[in-house]
């Protein structure tokens, strides 16, 4: 993949688990866990960041490490494989400045 070439992060419907039982409805989330970025009052306040609205779009811009590498198989799994990075530098910025430019 290129440098600056972004892939779509979103599961396939087909792809993802759903289960229905009496007490609950669950269906596994369009994004997989740990592409969702929180940034608390530190992490505003370092960005100078006021709260945006919700559904706004911001490019996002971070350097980081590379944490922790695993990969696993099993007789029912033909394989897992994930990587841990550490975000290290950050930057939030209004898409649309972005596109401007």
């Amino acid at each position: 993949m290129a440098k600056h070439e972004m892939a779509s992060m979103k599961r396939p419907k087909k792809g993802r688990k759903s289960e229905v039982t009496p007490t609950s409805d669950y269906e596994e989330p369009e994004y997989g866990y740990g592409l969702m970025l929180r940034l608390e009052n530190f992490e505003l306040d370092q960005l100078d960041m006021a709260l945006p609205k919700v559904g706004k779009k911001v490019t996002i811009q971070a350097e980081g490490f590379v944490e922790s590498v695993s990969e696993s198989e099993s007789m029912h799994n033909k394989g897992d494989r994930s990587v841990g990075i550490q975000i290290t530098e950050l930057g939030v910025y209004d898409t649309r400045a972005t596109e401007e430019e």
